[in-house]
């Protein structure tokens, strides 16, 4: 099992914290959590042959693509036009838009 990834981006003044990990072993699974203040707001889950387990670096690069993805996907929510419109008073306000934007 391969160490996991975490950073912390700052959208419109809210900071929210990405994990990707792999699950080792024989599960094959890669999954990126983001959190804000401990809640969970998205998750992306992807799968690999087990038998890939063996080479680190495919999956180091497995884990790194879909940690990008999952921030690339949060930093266009929270600076779309749609999101740029309305005038965000706190970070409840901003978490909620990003939810709404990645749910529709």
């Amino acid at each position: 099992m391969l160490p996991g990834l975490n950073q912390n981006i700052i959208l419109g003044g809210a900071t929210f914290h990405v994990q990707t990990e792999d699950a080792g072993g024989s599960t094959g699974v890669i999954t990126t959590v983001v959190f804000k203040d401990g809640q969970v707001l998205d998750s992306e889950k992807s799968t690999y042959l087990p038998s890939a387990a063996t080479d680190s670096s495919a999956i180091a690069e497995l884990m790194s693509k879909q940690h990008n993805r999952v921030i690339s996907r949060f930093t266009k929510a929270a600076t779309s036009t749609s999101l740029a419109q309305p005038k965000i008073g706190s970070d409840k306000e901003l978490t909620d838009l990003v939810r709404r934007y990645l749910c529709s």
